[in-house]
């Protein structure tokens, strides 16, 4: 868990230092992050994958809720399954959320998905296994609210849908909003089967 933090941090970093003036994307975003054009027409497959690792240089939220949420939750689901299983659970789960999302943008075209990226689809399949071993365990959402993790998975999955439905009300999304909503599902999905098989 902390060599995939440190791994996207440093990915970050990097996205940062290779942003240029009066450009909306960094040079190394444009390499890693997820674009459905890139992956079905000119075949960069790496994408699928590297994308979980790549953030919004916009909003330092992006990277740190999902880095918050992985430390959290991903040395619980480590401890429990072994440090290297729970690798290639995390990398596998990023490169189906990829599959997902890149899917969703295909068949369900908008103005707005054009890029994609986060590791929010593999942190979603962290939390469904987690949340599998540990239906009962109470997180404290925002650090405070204890809510049981089975309780709050029904509602992630609800939001997702919603926002997958483009039904989601405002007022949990501001307007103009990018969220992955498919990749999320994605990894959900992954994390679902991953836990039953």
């Amino acid at each position: 868990v902390a060599g995939l933090i440190m791994t996207t941090v440093a990915v970050y970093a990097v996205q940062l230092l290779t942003r240029r003036p009066g450009e909306s994307h960094s040079q190394a975003l444009q390499w890693l992050a997820l674009e459905q054009h890139f992956v079905l027409a000119l075949g960069q497959g790496w994408r699928l994958l590297t994308d979980a690792f790549c953030h919004s240089e916009a909003a330092l939220t992006h990277i740190a809720f999902n880095m918050l949420a992985l430390f959290f939750l991903g040395r619980v689901v480590a401890h429990t399954i072994g440090d290297r299983e729970f690798l290639w659970m995390y990398l596998c789960a990023a490169f189906f959320a990829g599959i997902i999302q890149v899917t969703s943008m295909v068949l369900l075209p908008t103005a707005a998905a054009d890029w994609a990226l986060g590791a929010s689809g593999a942190v979603s399949a962290v939390f469904v296994v987690f949340t599998f071993h540990y239906p009962r365990l109470k997180l404290h959402l925002f650090g405070m609210i204890p809510v049981q993790a089975r309780m709050l998975l029904v509602a992630v999955v609800a939001y997702d849908v919603l926002g997958f439905l483009d039904v989601l009300p405002s007022v949990f999304v501001p307007a103009g909003s990018k969220v992955g909503h498919a990749a999320h599902l994605g990894g959900m999905i992954f994390g679902y089967f991953y836990f039953r098989w």
